[in-house]
């Protein structure tokens, strides 16, 4: 199989923009229910991207071992984003249940009695070495996934106890690997957000409840923004409402794929929140004939080649191009009534002829080099394969937006 390479762009780095791709998936522990969230769309810049819901799924389903249910109290329960497998862990601070995209179950386990004392509140992914994080509000352990679906779990370090965010002694909800810097985040259920090494009793304690977004005390979810340099960019949840901020409780940098440093969950109230490098999606596309469906396969981490964009729907034996720019363009321009979504010059233009099935899959690969951050946008434009009185026809999808980060 042939990859585009985007390492052709890696010296772009320095030229793009402020616009990021990227999802949130949270947990809505009452519902047993995963959602995966991108925006909300910006009603003043063409309501990009689209959202806020981009996915969704329920966590209980036949499995040869239990997978997580509805959760017994808010602070329990807790989600993480495995981004190099592309797979999403859920727990009910019981039980741990793997799932793809999709939604189907890849596999699940429970904890060995005794390595926590209490019911699990937070769960973290390290991508770099493949393991979870877990908290009881007390304590952490680091534990390496079963290598068969349902198989036992490796005690890789600890328990230990996390030092005290305050004075007075509170709970931790929340616990998150930043892979920048190889340091843990926690949060707690009196506002407070800290960092600190693995084994360490040396915490930073940063006050960060009610802040800009006027959050609840009682902080549910926190993780780390792995697709940029930064090591503070953080998602704190209470819940009902998400902050995008930094570690001082500045709003954190505007994004493409989350434009608004604060923004109510969609839909029920979430016990847990965790970062995913997926590629997202924006506007509509069209032309002289029905318009192609453009997806993406995988995530943009840092190595991969289990990324690819993909066309459904296209006109079989036509040839479909996917171009590749720095930026979304807003408003839209028409050319032969298609809209163009991205922004010219193309720095790289891929094609591929439409199969018998009407799609078309672009493999991408993205190199060890590649620059973390490096934000790329992208849209199918399919030429012929059906009547026109001036020509071929020429369609186009909606846009994709892609930015390359950590595992």
């Amino acid at each position: 199989m042939k990859y585009l390479s985007l390492i052709v762009v890696g010296g772009l780095a320095s030229l793009i923009g402020p616009a990021q791709a990227q999802t949130l998936y949270v947990y809505d522990g009452a519902a047993a229910v995963v959602r995966e969230l991108t925006g909300p769309s910006d009603s003043s810049f063409c309501g990009y991207p689209d959202g806020p819901v981009f996915s969704a799924f329920p966590t209980q389903t036949d499995f040869p071992c239990t997978l997580p249910g509805p959760i017994v109290s808010p602070l329990h329960g807790d989600i993480a984003v495995n981004r190099g497998d592309d797979r999403i862990w859920v727990t009910d601070g019981r039980v741990f249940g793997e799932f793809d995209p999709q939604g189907v179950p890849t596999s699940g386990f429970s904890l060995p009695p005794g390595v926590l004392q209490s019911e699990v509140q937070g769960v973290g992914f390290d991508g770099l070495a493949g393991s979870l994080w877990l908290t009881d509000g007390k304590s952490a352990v680091e534990v390496r996934p079963p290598s068969v679906p349902c198989g036992q779990v490796a005690i890789l370090s600890g328990p230990f106890t996390i030092p005290p965010l305050s004075a007075a002694g509170s709970s931790i909800t929340d616990i998150d690997m930043a892979p920048q810097s190889g340091r843990l985040w926690v949060c707690d259920d009196q506002g407070n957000v800290g960092t600190f090494s693995p084994g360490s009793t040396t915490v930073l304690v940063f006050p960060l409840a009610p802040g800009i977004c006027n959050l609840s005390p009682k902080l549910l979810g926190l993780t780390v923004d792995s697709s940029t340099q930064a090591f503070d960019v953080l998602y704190i949840t209470d819940g009902l409402r998400i902050a995008n901020v930094v570690s001082s409780g500045s709003p954190a940098p505007q994004t493409f794929g989350s434009p608004f440093s604060c923004f109510p969950v969609p839909s029920g109230a979430v016990c847990g929140v965790g970062f995913s490098a997926r590629p997202i999606t924006y506007g509509d596309g069209g032309g002289l004939s029905s318009a192609p469906d453009m997806s993406s396969k995988g995530q943009a981490v840092i190595p991969t080649q289990s990324l690819s964009i993909n066309l459904r729907n296209g006109s079989p034996g036509a040839i479909a191009m996917l171009p590749f720019t720095q930026n979304p363009l807003c408003p839209s321009i028409s050319v032969a009534s298609a809209p163009i979504l991205i922004m010219p010059p193309a720095f790289a233009v891929a094609t591929r002829v439409v199969d018998p099935q009407g799609e078309a899959v672009l493999p991408l690969s993205l190199p060890t080099t590649m620059t973390v951050g490096l934000e790329v946008m992208y849209q199918w434009f399919v030429l012929g394969g059906g009547p026109s009185p001036d020509g071929p026809p020429l369609v186009s999808s909606g846009a994709g937006s892609l930015r390359a980060g950590f595992r």
